[in-house]
C-alpha cells in the first residue's frame, strides 16, 4: 500500500527540489529561512537520473517522472522503476479518467490507468505527431480537452487528431485560468486563448520590464492571484495591480515556473540557484487584498 503522505512529501521534493538543479520557494518569500522545508531525493535514494524534466502523480499514488530527458520512471515512495519503453520521453500529463499521456520524440502515447501498476512494457495507444512537430508540454483543461504545446504552436488533440489553435510560436508552458481561458507562453511571449481566438499580451512583458520571450510562465492560483515568472524574477497581479516580488531584476534570480499544490501553497521554481522550498498554509498565501 502506497502511503499518500509520503508520496505528497516526495512530490514536493522531487518536483521543485531534487528534480531541478535550481531553487524554489513558496510564498511568502519574506518569511525567515528557519521556516523553510527541504525534501531531497538523490541517486543514493535510487533516483535514476541527475535531472528530472517532468513529474505527475497518478490516482493510485505513483509518481511518474522523466529522467535525463529520455526515460520514464515510476516511484512508489520507496523504490524507483525505470521502463525500457517508451523511449525519448519529453513530457507527461494525467487525464481526468486517470490515463497517463506520454509525449515522446515521435508520438503521443496513452497508457490506460489500469496498467499503471504493471512492470515491463506498458500497453498503450500511440498517435503520430504532425510532421516536423516536437511536443514541449501537455495540459488537460477542466473540460477534459488535451492541449499540446509544440515547437510550431498550440494544438488541441481530439479523436486521434491534432487541431491547431495558435499556429506559429514555440509553446513552452500551458496553464488554465478560472474562466477557462488558456495561458500559453513561449517564443512570442504571453498569449491567452479565449476559446475562439488568440489574444497576445505584449503589455505584460513591458510592465514586467522584460522581452516578450523572457516571460516563462503565467499561472492563476485558486485565490485569483496571477503569478508571472520571468527572466528577472517573480511578479503577481492582484486585481489590476502588478506587484514585483523582491528582489526583482537581479541577475540569476530568474523564475521559470509557478505551481500551486493541493494545499494551496504556491511554489516558484527559480533558475541557477540552490534548491530550497518553503511551504505555507493556504490561508497564509492569500494576499492582503484578499483578506
Amino acid at each position: 500500500m502506497i502511503r499518500r503522505a509520503e508520496i505528497g512529501k516526495a512530490l514536493a521534493g522531487l518536483l521543485f527540489l531534487a528534480a531541478f538543479p535550481n531553487r524554489s520557494f513558496a510564498v511568502d518569500p519574506s518569511q525567515p529561512f528557519s521556516s523553510y522545508l527541504k525534501t531531497h531525493l538523490t541517486n543514493e535514494d535510487g533516483l535514476p537520473a541527475a535531472v528530472v524534466q517532468d513529474i505527475v502523480q497518478s490516482r493510485d499514488g505513483f509518481l511518474w517522472l522523466i529522467g535525463n530527458g529520455d526515460a520514464l520512471t515510476r516511484f512508489d515512495s520507496r523504490h524507483f522503476y525505470t521502463f525500457d519503453q517508451p523511449i525519448h520521453v519529453r513530457t507527461l500529463a494525467l487525464a481526468p479518467d486517470g490515463d497517463l499521456w506520454v509525449a515522446t520524440r515521435d508520438d503521443l502515447e496513452r497508457i490506460p490507468a489500469a496498467a499503471l501498476n504493471q512492470f515491463g512494457n506498458l500497453p498503450g495507444v500511440a498517435y503520430r505527431l504532425p510532421k516536423n512537430n516536437s511536443v514541449t508540454c501537455l495540459r488537460f483543461s477542466r473540460n477534459g480537452a488535451l492541449w499540446v504545446g509544440t515547437n510550431t504552436g498550440l494544438y488541441r488533440f481530439d479523436g486521434g487528431a491534432f487541431f491547431p489553435a495558435i499556429p506559429g510560436p514555440v509553446i513552452i508552458r500551458i496553464e488554465e485560468a478560472s474562466n477557462g481561458h488558456l495561458f500559453a507562453v513561449g517564443s512570442e511571449g504571453f498569449i491567452e486563448w479565449d476559446g475562439s481566438q488568440a489574444v497576445r499580451h505584449p503589455e505584460i512583458a513591458a510592465q514586467l520590464g522584460v522581452e516578450a520571450d523572457k516571460v516563462f510562465d503565467v499561472m492563476e492560483d485558486s485565490h485569483g492571484v496571477t503569478w508571472f515568472c520571468t527572466a528577472k524574477g517573480v511578479a503577481r497581479r492582484v486585481g489590476g495591480s502588478i506587484d514585483k516580488v523582491e528582489p526583482y531584476g537581479i541577475e540569476g534570480r530568474g523564475a521559470l515556473q509557478a505551481y500551486e499544490d493541493p494545499q494551496g501553497s504556491v511554489w516558484i521554481r527559480l533558475g541557477q540557484m540552490d534548491c530550497i522550498g518553503q511551504r505555507e498554509a493556504a490561508r497564509n498565501s492569500r494576499s492582503p487584498a484578499q483578506g
